[in-house]
């Protein structure tokens, strides 16, 4: 457990390791057939946060994913699940791959995207990042 941030309620928590994925919705479903947040709720406030750690083989992370559809995959033990209001990432090397709402770039500056990707390069700084839901701050009209 971490420190509290001014206005923050809560102790921080705080997940160091080596990370196959790191997901951060305040929606459940990313696509129209991925629920990868099933108790995201919109209106709550919250970030939905899932983890999954390395080491974990291909066929695991499959078996996993498969489950995406319908939710059944944050059941599994491998699946960190956690409800957060502020998310700050700060990456201990400089190498790996990042993807932020899809949109693929080196978490690094010593990592090289793959051919296919490099002219889509995010302009990044890849240091600390901070994520921190502003609730109230939009409005949806719905006809």
């Amino acid at each position: 457990e971490g420190e509290r941030a001014e206005g923050e309620e809560g102790p921080w928590k705080v997940l160091d390791g080596n990370f196959i994925t790191v997901w951060a919705l305040n929606v459940s479903h990313p696509a129209s057939d991925v629920m990868a947040a099933p108790r995201a709720l919109l209106s709550d406030g919250c970030f939905d946060v899932l983890v999954v750690r390395h080491p974990i083989s291909r066929f695991a992370l499959i078996s996993i994913f498969s489950k995406i559809n319908d939710g059944t995959h944050v059941q599994d033990a491998r699946v960190e699940y956690y409800k957060a209001r502020h998310v700050i990432w700060e990456p201990h090397s400089n190498e790996g791959l990042l993807a932020l709402d899809g949109e693929l770039s080196s978490a690094g500056k010593g990592t090289t995207l793959p051919q296919v990707h490099r002219d889509k390069r995010l302009p990044l700084s890849h240091e600390r990042m901070e994520l921190v839901v502003r609730q109230g701050a939009l409005t949806i009209l719905v006809p």
